[in-house]
């Protein structure tokens, strides 16, 4: 027998089908459930989960009020629970689609995230309180109908593995949301960032085309093909050279 020491669990989600679906419908703020418990299993969707096996499950994501919750690593007869709220930088209501990856490491009792909130990437590790239960196969999945794609793995579980697979079985993906990466700015230089844990701004990873990064900005590629030729010149030749008459000049005296 094989011993579990990671699991990766990971759900892509059509957020508006979500937020603004059928209202009327019971758990319709619960996007995942992930238990041992027996009577997930007779559960369907028009069945009100219990708030003790959302809480106590092995993972949960649920939206309470405005934020996204994880909850997993709960003891229940302790009086413990493991809730986790997950900072973003964004409102939820103006996405378009989520993709979210949580990763369980039994050996280091840690819960891994990784999601892609449009263009937005989000990531961060929290310890759990407790020791989740393991995911078997008598173990019950409750998956909203907005959810696109569900994925378990146990085998060599990886962000960037699953984050692929999921984008070419979902090629459909789309991105509405343009101003996430680029705060205030009329003309978007960031097509794709990342909000790290315990940070309250974004991180660009991926310029927009015609844009560069430049010292961790992201410039027209003009200019940052001129900064470049400038620095090669000052790596050979030194500091450019001006004329006695020229002090204020900044123009680069001519390669020989």
């Amino acid at each position: 027998m094989v011993e579990l020491n990671k699991v990766l669990i990971s759900i892509g989600v059509n957020v508006q089908q979500w937020l603004f679906g059928d209202a009327t419908q019971p758990n319709n703020n619960v996007l995942l459930v992930v238990s041992n418990a027996y009577t997930i299993v007779h559960l369907d969707r028009t069945s009100i989960i219990p708030d003790n096996i959302i809480k106590g499950s092995i993972l949960a994501i649920v939206k309470e009020g405005a934020n996204l919750v994880i909850y997993s690593g709960s003891n229940l007869s302790q009086g413990i629970i493991g809730r986790y709220v997950i900072s973003m930088s964004v409102a939820l209501s103006s996405l378009s689609n989520l993709y979210i990856g949580v990763i369980i490491d039994y050996s280091t009792n840690t819960l891994s995230y990784s999601l892609w909130a449009d263009n937005l990437q989000i990531i961060g590790t929290v310890n759990l309180s407790n020791t989740p239960g393991l995911v078997t196969a008598n173990t019950g999945f409750y998956i909203h109908q907005s959810v696109i794609n569900t994925n378990c793995e146990c085998h060599d579980p990886r962000f960037d593995l699953d984050l692929l697979r999921f984008r070419l079985q979902r090629n459909s993906w789309q991105v509405l949301t343009s101003n996430i990466c680029n705060p205030g700015l009329t003309i978007p230089t960031c097509s794709k960032c990342v909000l790290l844990q315990g940070e309250i701004k974004t991180t660009c990873i991926q310029c927009a085309p015609g844009f560069s990064n430049i010292l961790g900005k992201c410039l027209p590629t003009r200019v940052c093909a001129d900064w470049v030729n400038l620095e090669t010149y000052h790596s050979q030749f030194g500091p450019a050279s001006h004329g006695d008459n020229d002090t204020d000049s900044d123009e680069i005296s001519p390669i020989k």
